[in-house]
Order: C-alpha cells, then sequence, then structure tokens
C-alpha cells in the first residue's frame, strides 16, 4: 500500500527547505500553505495505519492543488515586506464608550445563553452558535454576530495604524473579539484573536523562531481548553482525539464522501446562490455541513478542497490558481497599500488551515463587509504626522 503521509511530508519538507533558503517570512502565502498541509501529513505518517488509506485520486488532487499554488506563490513573493511606518490614518471619532457598552452586552448574552440552554453552560453558547435548535431551545447571539467583521475589520485597522493615541481602542476592540471566542466556543475564533496579533507583529519587525512556537503551543492549549469546556470534560485521549479527527482526517474523509451535487457549483459558489435566494430567484442553496463519514472515526470536515472537488471532482485543484492568484498578489502589496496589507492579514489564516476546511469561497460574505468597512475608514479617516 502506498504511504501517501509520508511520501507528502518529504514533498512539503523540500518546498520548506526552498523557502528558508530564500528567507521567506514564515507569514508569506508560501510557507503558510506548506505548514498547512505539513502538519496533517506528518500526523498520518505515525498514525495513518489508525484510519482508512488515503484514496489515490484524493491524493494526486491535493498533489496539483498543493504545487500550483505553492508555484505561483513563489513567484508572486516579494523581496522585501516591512510596514512599520507605512500607515499613518486617524479615525478621529472616540468610539471607546460604544465598544466598551457593546462588551458588556456580549458578556450578559454569554452569561444569558450559557444559563437557559438544557446543557452544561459552555456546551450550550456552543449549540446556540451552530443553530442546533433540534437539541433544545436555545437563545442566540442575534444581532451581535453581524458585528464581528466590523469589529475585526477595525482592529486590524487600528492595528495597522498604532499609535499612542488609539492604545486605548485597539485593546478594548481586542476585549471584544475575546469576549467573542467564549460566546461562540468556536476553536477557529481562538485561532484568530491569536493569529491576528501574531502577523501584525511579524509584519514590522522580525520574530523569532521560539516565540512563534510558544504562540503555537499556547494556541492549541488555549483550543484545547475550549474543547474541554464544550465537553464538560477533559482527560489525555481527548488531545489525540481532536488531533486526529481535526488535523488528519479531513484529508482521509474527502475520499469517502457521497459526492452527488444538486446544481451547478452549488458548493463552491454557496454564497451567490444564497443571494439568489434572498431574491426568491431559486430554492434553499445548500447547507453548509456536509454529512458524517466513518473512516472508522466519524468526521465530517473534509479540508479545504471540499467544494471544489464536490463540485468539479479533479477538475476542482485547478482552483489553486484562483487561490494563488489571491494571496500571492495581496501579500505582494502589502508593503504598498493599507487595504491589501489589511486584507491579508484578515483572510491568510485560510492558508494555515486549509488541512481543516475552506475558509473563502465558504465565508466570502464576511470577507467582502471587511472590504468595505476597510474602504469607509480609509476615506472616514485622515493622515497624521508624527
Amino acid at each position: 500500500m502506498l504511504n501517501y503521509p509520508i511520501y507528502a511530508s518529504i514533498l512539503i519538507s523540500l518546498f520548506l527547505y526552498i523557502g528558508y533558503f530564500r528567507r521567506m517570512s514564515i507569514f508569506s502565502p508560501y510557507i503558510l500553505n506548506c505548514i498547512g498541509w505539513f502538519f496533517p501529513f506528518f500526523f498520518g505518517s505515525f498514525y495513518g495505519e489508525l484510519f482508512f488509506p488515503i484514496k489515490t485520486n484524493v491524493f494526486i488532487l491535493w498533489l496539483i492543488w498543493f504545487c500550483v499554488s505553492s508555484f505561483i506563490f513563489f513567484i508572486l513573493q516579494p523581496r522585501n515586506i516591512k510596514i512599520s511606518t507605512l500607515y499613518k490614518y486617524r479615525i478621529k471619532f472616540n468610539y471607546e464608550w460604544i465598544i466598551f457598552l457593546l462588551i458588556l452586552q456580549l458578556l450578559y448574552k454569554i452569561y444569558e445563553i450559557g444559563s437557559s440552554g438544557p446543557s452544561d453552560f459552555f456546551l450550550n453558547l456552543r449549540l446556540s452558535n451552530i443553530n442546533a435548535q433540534d437539541l433544545g431551545d436555545f437563545k442566540t447571539l442575534g444581532w451581535i454576530t453581524y458585528l464581528y467583521p466590523l469589529i475585526i475589520s477595525l482592529f486590524v485597522f487600528e492595528s495597522l495604524n498604532a499609535h499612542n493615541k488609539n492604545k486605548k481602542k485597539r485593546i478594548i476592540l481586542y476585549l471584544w473579539l475575546v469576549c467573542f471566542v467564549f460566546a461562540s466556543m468556536s476553536k477557529f475564533s481562538v485561532l484568530t484573536v491569536i493569529y491576528i496579533p501574531l502577523i501584525l507583529i511579524a509584519l514590522k519587525v522580525k520574530i523569532k523562531t521560539v516565540k512563534i512556537v510558544l504562540s503555537v503551543f499556547f494556541t492549541f492549549i488555549f483550543m484545547m481548553v475550549i474543547q474541554s469546556l464544550r465537553a464538560g470534560n477533559f482527560n489525555i485521549d481527548d488531545i489525540f482525539n481532536v488531533m486526529a479527527v481535526y488535523i488528519y482526517s479531513p484529508i482521509v474523509a474527502l475520499g469517502y464522501l457521497n459526492v452527488e451535487p444538486a446544481s451547478f457549483g452549488i458548493a463552491t459558489f454557496r454564497f451567490f446562490y444564497i443571494v439568489l435566494h434572498s431574491l426568491g430567484l431559486i430554492q434553499s442553496p445548500i447547507l453548509a455541513t456536509y454529512e458524517y463519514v466513518n473512516i472508522p472515526i466519524e468526521t465530517n470536515v473534509f479540508t479545504t478542497l471540499l467544494p471544489f472537488y464536490y463540485d468539479f471532482g479533479q477538475y476542482g485543484a485547478f482552483f489553486s490558481i484562483i487561490y494563488g492568484l489571491l494571496f500571492g498578489i495581496l501579500y505582494r502589496y502589502v508593503n504598498k497599500n493599507i487595504i491589501f496589507t489589511a486584507m491579508y492579514i484578515l483572510m491568510s489564516m485560510a492558508l494555515l488551515t486549509q488541512f481543516f476546511a475552506e475558509t473563502i469561497f465558504s465565508v466570502l460574505s464576511m470577507y467582502l463587509q471587511c472590504l468595505i468597512y476597510l474602504i469607509l475608514f480609509v476615506l472616514l479617516s485622515r493622515r497624521y504626522h508624527d
């Protein structure tokens, strides 16, 4: 039997060596792409026998995706990235008290949702977030969820224009994001509140590798805390189970998913189907979740390749060209345009989490909102001088 995890680990290691030789930043799309795929295959090299084998067609699909996107990232890689003194926009309106009131409202909703559901406090928060109404009568965050694109865009914008006079704004915006982590009980939210500050720092100054490793370690610990709070218990086996289900199993599960798309591009272009549905032009769009498969562990996560493979089979691998151009161009202009910089910071985590799920096309609405907000921030700001 072909040991695809070992083959993939060796290939990615070679690409990483090229990136190291070229002195690429760990937050460049080329390196993030490598890291995002290295860990699941590395994990599978040791524990792959616990799962069904990766199907050959899925491995070929991944191979095309990885090589094409990496090649584009390599070609578009800029020579130098440094933004420490580039952006000097200032939003004159003192909105800190508004964010403070929103934090109080969010804390109240956390208490209300956690206390009123049929399960444990933190599990109630999670079940409410995923709209699991079939499991009980849950209150929801309601309109607060619509604030997320605004707050996270504002935090990135203020951070890129960091100065003494907006320090309080940055702190209180970050506190709202941390509260939202507990309100949603989402591991992705945990990753976001650690990843974004880290990349903001890394784009300005060189971070030692040991600090990045420590950040990854504490991120993992924080995610495990979230997982244990949701489950209501915790033991050492939980760590292995989470790693197995969320890190390696998606690339395996993709080959065992029943693929029967109802309409052209219904998974890939779900955003546009939702828009057409809201206009009353079509019936309900496809759900954002897919059926569980047993490999033999039960899972419903299928890597970033899922929507493209689901709709277009092996040809879905060529959507890597879109990924390559999108992130390659954004990163190439990181030191030249604040909107490009902010959008790269907001979106680049999608490269790091490719082993888990697709988070560009699937949440396109949020990123479009972020783009609109960033444009408005620039228009409503004025340039300042030190």
